[in-house]
């Protein structure tokens, strides 16, 4: 059967009604689609605060990590500069620490409460020897004249001798006895 070129009236009906639903359904779908527009705006200005928060957001991340670099910069320096001072220091550490060791287990509880009293006094002890300095000179210059006086009397070389021997004596006792050892802290305290 040949194909008819016009179309009859059943086949135009047919086309009519196609073409009528289509548009039925081409307008519900622009309806649909103008229902979107608002949302698709709201949608739109969500997405754009979205993006200035983020960016925002990756601003403060570099600043942060610009802030981090210069802080580990800061302490790779701080960390050298100290390798470098407490290399030297190792040797000395080595003598110094059995030294401070001993020195620590030998002082006594008393001993530390004297030099903290000590310590307290010294203010004090500085302005005596303020208000005293100025006439030590006057009496070193009276002894001195006192002993150019004693070298005149009659046996002072005799006592000048005795007293001479008597301090050999003593040096000479002094240098035969052993110095004396610090005492080591008793266990148990």
């Amino acid at each position: 059967m040949a194909r008819r070129l016009i179309p009859g009236p059943r086949e135009l009906v047919a086309a009519a009604d196609r073409a009528r639903d289509n548009m039925v359904d081409g307008v519900e779908g622009v309806r649909e689609l103008m229902d979107l527009v608002p949302r698709l705006i709201a949608l739109v200005d969500r997405v754009e605060v979205l993006i200035d928060r983020v960016e925002g957001m990756v601003d403060d991340v570099d600043d942060t990590v610009a802030g981090v670099r210069q802080v580990v910069t800061r302490t790779e320096n701080l960390v050298a500069r100290s390798e470098e001072l407490i290399e030297p220091i190792g040797p000395l550490a080595d003598k110094a620490v059995p030294i401070a060791n001993r020195l620590v287990h030998s002082i006594e509880d008393d001993e530390i409460e004297a030099m903290v009293e000590m310590i307290d006094r010294l203010p004090s002890v500085a302005d005596q020897i303020e208000t005293i300095a100025p006439n030590v000179g006057r009496i070193l210059d009276a002894v001195t004249q006192l002993a150019n006086a004693a070298h005149g009397f009659p046996g002072m070389g005799l006592i000048a001798d005795r007293g001479r021997r008597k301090h050999a004596r003593e040096q000479a006792e002094r240098a035969e006895q052993p110095p004396p050892r610090p005492r080591p802290k008793e266990l148990g305290r």
